[in-house]
């Protein structure tokens, strides 16, 4: 089985860090472990132990606390993304928290050898059963941030854009729908070189999407709406 990041994990919710706590607050997160993939996992009828792929979009703290639930899986990550997280330094290392892999996960790092995907650089896919798995970079929310692709038999793709964009809206073919705090991702990047390739993704992503339609399933780690629609569950 495949897990594309892996959230919040057991420790954070029994044994969270200081920041993990003071993160939370901040974004009025109250959660608990039965929201965990790996209790997820279980409720959907799966062995954790069968999940023997990670791939992790970014490397932030929501995004790599579940690792040490799946100590048996091979943890793919990006080469720029797995570099900053482990030479973080001043604010940007708060994002990254070494007790997620302190446990010291089999790591498997991505980089780019000159493949394309629709003209977007992309790494050499890799064969899990039948499924085409690569990294797609989009830098910007993070400096090795990417969307994993997962090319299924028939050739449709399943996208998990991460924090490429927040808001399904953001890449509507017809055009942008901004989500609520757009200001304040804005006002973030004038102080942050790195985000103001942020938005633009939009205008790439909003005509991957008119080229190939229903080929195509795209969604992001962060939106709501998307995620009631997907997964058939209401949100409270």
């Amino acid at each position: 089985m495949i897990l594309v990041d892996s959230g919040y994990g057991t420790q954070d919710y029994t044994n969270p860090t200081r920041f993990v706590k003071i993160f939370n607050r901040i974004i009025g997160l109250a959660g608990d472990v039965d929201e965990t993939a790996l209790h997820q996992a279980k409720v959907l009828g799966y062995d954790p132990a069968d999940i023997k792929h990670i791939f992790l979009t970014h490397m932030h703290l929501d995004h790599t606390g579940g690792l040490s639930d799946f100590p048996q899986a091979k943890v793919h990550v990006f080469e720029t993304e797995y570099d900053t997280a482990m030479n973080a330094s001043g604010l940007i290392s708060k994002f990254y928290i070494d007790q997620h892999w302190e446990h010291n996960p089999d790591w498997e790092i991505h980089s780019c050898e000159g493949g394309k995907w629709y003209n977007l650089k992309c790494t050499p896919e890799i064969g899990i059963n039948n499924i085409k798995v690569f990294f797609v970079p989009m830098p910007g929310h993070s400096p090795g941030n990417c969307m994993v692709v997962l090319q299924l038999p028939d050739n449709r793709y399943i996208v998990h854009g991460g924090d490429t964009f927040y808001s399904i809206g953001q890449i509507a073919p017809e055009g942008p729908i901004r989500p609520p705090f757009h200001w304040v991702v804005q006002l973030f990047n004038i102080f942050n070189p790195v985000t103001r390739a942020f938005f633009a993704y939009e205008q790439t992503l909003r005509r991957l999407r008119q080229k190939l339609g229903d080929k195509m399933l795209i969604f992001s780690s962060h939106d709501p709406n998307e995620f009631e629609r997907l997964s058939g569950k209401t949100l409270i």
